[in-house]
């Protein structure tokens, strides 16, 4: 009875933390404007951005912030539709970014792209090396307990 009690608490306990880390999560979530002014203020700063480019830029920022988190949020489409849909959003910002940028800043701008995306292959990479390094240090963990 006593270890019943202790498995409950523990589970209680469990379920409380995780609920408040999903809450803590959800909080610090920023919505579309937020993100885009973020990215907005970033790019004025790297393109050394006009306020009027910025006021374009902005505006330009919050519309596909808008569309990218509807599409994020469509239960309806397959990941392969979305992530076509979030390239193609993408690819609409380029071709309005030439048209509210200098041909060095857009150049500059294709540039932190460019870099910004191998940031990213980067990152992906050393995750799935990181998850296989785990799944392989665990092997052993499995073997050593069917021993036992």
């Amino acid at each position: 009875m006593k270890m019943l009690n202790a498995v409950l608490v523990g589970a209680a306990l469990i379920l409380g933390a995780a609920t408040a880390t999903a809450q803590e999560q959800q909080k610090s979530k920023k919505t579309p404007i937020e993100r885009a002014e973020m990215h907005t203020n970033k790019m004025a700063k790297e393109l050394t951005l006009t306020e009027e480019q910025k006021a374009k830029v902005l505006e330009l920022n919050i519309g596909i912030a808008q569309k990218n988190d509807a599409i994020r949020n469509d239960v309806n489409m397959t990941p392969a539709l979305k992530k076509e849909s979030l390239k193609g959003i993408q690819d609409a910002r380029d071709i309005h970014m030439k048209s509210i940028l200098t041909e060095e800043q857009y150049k500059l701008y294709l540039a932190k792209k460019a870099e910004m995306q191998e940031k990213k292959e980067l990152k992906k990479e050393e995750m799935k090396k990181n998850k296989k390094t785990k799944k392989e240090s665990a092997t052993p963990a499995k073997e050593e307990l069917e021993e036992l």
